[in-house]
């Protein structure tokens, strides 16, 4: 593991020209984020399902394999946002140490399998990179697990398939490298993360 290089990885994906610009294509993370945000207490479920599938879209996650293109509309996701408003407060209250993992990392995985059930019921295909960027996306609680990150995950040694265990791992990582980032920390631990994943994996 080098942190330098990826603290270097976390500056790039956050300078580079898709994220900076307003109309950038990276940036439907923060509107989306953003949203679920401002919106967790009013239970707007129809604007947030809209959010969360622009956001799914510009993240290329509504491919004709998902089916959530070819069969369906926004409309779907509404059952996903409010299983996702549940411990919604919880779960944007994130580890401040170590010792705080275990339980944070439990209540994740509860609402992903909550999500993996629904998505499964209604005939989409609940993968593991749907279901983290759906986490990364309305609470920051998982980085997402393509296949990007899961070559920084490999070259950092850490376990590749998601589950409880890669998760604490990855909160791990975070306490460990945390002391040597830049003190303007401006979006949550494992979107920082996720970005230094992305970075590496296209570079690699």
């Amino acid at each position: 593991m080098d942190i330098k290089v990826i603290a270097e990885n976390i500056e790039k994906f956050r300078s580079s020209e898709c994220n900076t610009k307003e109309n950038g294509r990276y940036r439907s993370w923060e509107i989306v984020f953003k949203d679920f945000d401002e919106h967790q207490d009013d239970k707007d479920y129809d604007y947030l399902a809209r959010s969360l599938a622009l956001y799914l879209a510009s993240w290329g996650m509504m491919r004709g394999s998902s089916k959530l293109l070819t069969d369906y509309n926004y409309l779907i996701h509404i059952p996903a946002v409010q299983i996702i408003l549940v411990d919604f407060p919880e779960l944007k209250n994130y580890p401040q140490n170590e010792k705080e993992i275990d339980a944070y990392v439990r209540l994740v995985w509860k609402k992903i399998t909550a999500l993996k059930n629904y998505y499964s019921k209604v005939g989409i295909s609940p993968t593991d990179t749907l279901l983290t960027k759906i986490m990364l996306g309305t609470e920051a609680a998982t980085p997402a697990y393509d296949q990007y990150f899961r070559k920084f995950l490999k070259a950092n040694g850490l376990a590749q398939k998601l589950g409880e265990q890669s998760l604490k791992e990855v909160w791990a990582l975070w306490f460990k490298i945390k002391s040597d980032l830049s003190n303007e920390v401006d979006y949550p631990p494992v979107k920082l993360l996720d970005m230094a994943g992305f970075q590496y994996g296209q570079e690699n």
